[in-house]
């Protein structure tokens, strides 16, 4: 989140939910955060508390198919902008602000219960 020398991450119960945007080309999903009631994605660092709560709309998530068949896998390209956060009163801009990034790339595969590739993607 914000690369903290020694800070702990517990994202609680909270998951990173994507839906895929119908028609779009290339493929897209909208990215949210979604918590249960009072919890919320928590770094703590020897400095201050940095939460993370439950948001949706976030944009964006652009996937690209690789490979053919069975070796078919997905390369997600994350960057998602604006997401809300809660800086407590020990970091050195505490508020809430809603300018955290996240950028980077996934590859999704898909494995059968045997552990074997099977093929994945987006149409």
């Amino acid at each position: 989140m914000f690369g903290f020398i020694g800070a702990t991450i517990n994202p609680e119960e909270c998951k990173y939910r994507l839906d895929l945007v119908e028609g779009s080309s290339p493929a897209t999903a909208a990215v949210s955060v979604v918590c249960p009631s009072g919890q919320s994605i928590r770094e703590t660092n020897p400095i201050c508390t940095v939460t993370i709560g439950t948001q949706t709309g976030l944009h964006h998530v652009v996937f690209t198919n690789n490979s053919s068949k069975t070796t078919r896998d997905l390369k997600a390209s994350v960057t998602v902008e604006g997401i809300t956060y809660t800086a407590s009163s020990g970091c050195s801009s505490p508020g809430t602000f809603n300018n955290a990034t996240w950028r980077g790339e996934i590859t999704l595969r898909a494995d059968n219960s045997s552990g074997a590739q099977q093929g994945l993607w987006v149409e």
